[in-house]
């Protein structure tokens, strides 16, 4: 009796799917970012300021241009030449 219930109400098994394996991709290298006054060249100094609370730096060269770059203090260490 058992087999003909079986046999009668038989529920097919699932199939098995598998994930597909991750693609591996090769991180392009970011760019350098190299800023400069085209008056002054390189030559500027970096003043720590607060921005909203926030710590902040801004660059400024002997003809008076000032720069503000992204990124609060860590700007400092990783865009600075």
């Amino acid at each position: 009796m058992a087999r003909l219930k079986e046999w009668f109400f038989h529920k097919p098994k699932p199939e098995v799917v598998h994930a597909p394996p991750p693609i591996m991709r090769h991180q392009p290298d970011p760019p350098a970012v190299v800023l400069s006054c085209e008056r002054c060249g390189f030559d500027y100094t970096i003043t720590r300021v607060e921005i909203s609370g926030r710590p902040g730096v801004v660059w400024t060269c002997e003809c008076g241009s000032e720069f503000i770059p992204p990124g609060g203090p860590e700007s400092f260490n990783l865009v600075r030449p």
